[in-house]
């Protein structure tokens, strides 16, 4: 595998799998899996996502999944935002000088990129 600047992710599940509890935090499930990548001698990675409310988008019962993004954090720089978008909040898609960009008053499924 080359090393993509950023790696989309679907169906990731939070940190203790189908434990139905309130867990929806999916920090160590990425953790597993950046060093993974890395020992097959691929550059760092970080991650990003928007966790899912409890129990609501789908899956495995208490699983949370998500979409997630992995990124090379030397060649990808997240927006800095007064606030990230929620899993509840609305997109709108605008004219930007690149063409349409989605412009996230926030959801799951965008995430903001600095040019």
């Amino acid at each position: 595998m080359n090393a993509p600047d950023a790696i989309s992710l679907i169906e990731v599940q939070d940190k203790n799998g189908s434990i139905n509890d309130d867990v929806v935090n999916a920090n160590q499930t990425y953790q597993k899996l950046i060093p993974a990548l890395e020992n097959l001698g691929i550059p760092a990675y970080d991650f990003v996502d928007i966790p899912p409310r409890d129990d609501e988008d789908g899956g495995e019962p208490g699983g949370n999944i998500r979409v997630g993004l992995l990124f090379r954090p030397s060649r990808i720089t997240l927006a800095k935002l007064p606030r990230r978008g929620g899993s509840l909040d609305t997109v709108a898609v605008i004219q930007g000088s690149n063409g349409l960009i989605p412009k996230a008053k926030g959801s799951t499924y965008v995430l903001p990129f600095k040019q």
